[in-house]
């Protein structure tokens, strides 16, 4: 059975390419924005040798402001294991949209997301050179990956997929909630040096 992960961030960042490259390996120039939520199945090795490939069903959901109430979280979230924070390198305002996500998912006691749901940032575009942040600078707590990516090249995505996966519950433990649960996520994973 698949293990349901959503991608979470503005309108723009790269959610949909993100989506694209782990389920098919490919990247559009141009995509059509995401209305609602789409979805994309994709198996993913854990970083550990010899890991088994675990199954994603991974739910893009739109970055409009419209679909971004905590009740359309919380539908997009119920039996979700992991969520993907995805955050555009060229963009100080997807960083500030990225940290207020990540804090609603951990502190709203209504949401459906629970301090051990799996969460991974992407700091995307990282093939741009313009960067609005440094990414090696940003503290995050509460994450179990801050990976920076290219979907465009292709350049980080599949190590941050494999940090979630490792982070997501045993079949065991995951069959055990009907809502979320997961194990904590492990300490944050930074890296860089394989992209740009």
């Amino acid at each position: 059975m698949p293990k349901k992960v959503v991608l979470l961030g503005d309108f723009g960042v790269g959610k949909t390419s993100i989506g694209m490259r782990l389920a098919e390996d490919r990247f559009e120039e141009t995509t059509i924005a995401t209305l609602g939520v789409a979805h994309f199945t994709c198996k993913v090795a854990g970083l550990t040798p010899f890991s088994a490939a675990t199954k994603l069903e991974v739910w893009d959901t739109a970055g409009q402001e419209r679909y971004r109430s905590l009740d359309s979280l919380r539908l997009y979230l119920r039996r979700a294991l992991g969520a993907i924070v995805v955050v555009d390198v060229t963009s100080a305002g997807s960083l500030e949209a990225a940290k207020r996500v990540v804090s609603q998912l951990r502190l709203d006691e209504d949401c459906a997301a629970r301090e051990d749901l799996a969460i991974a940032v992407a700091y995307n575009k990282c093939d741009f050179e313009a960067r609005a942040f440094d990414p090696a600078a940003v503290a995050w707590t509460g994450v179990c990956a801050a990976v920076e990516t290219s979907c465009k090249t292709g350049a980080g995505v599949q190590q941050l997929a494999r940090a979630l996966v490792d982070a997501l519950p045993a079949d065991d433990a995951a069959a055990a909630t009907s809502n979320v649960g997961l194990t904590q996520p492990g300490a944050s994973l930074t890296s860089g040096s394989d992209c740009c």
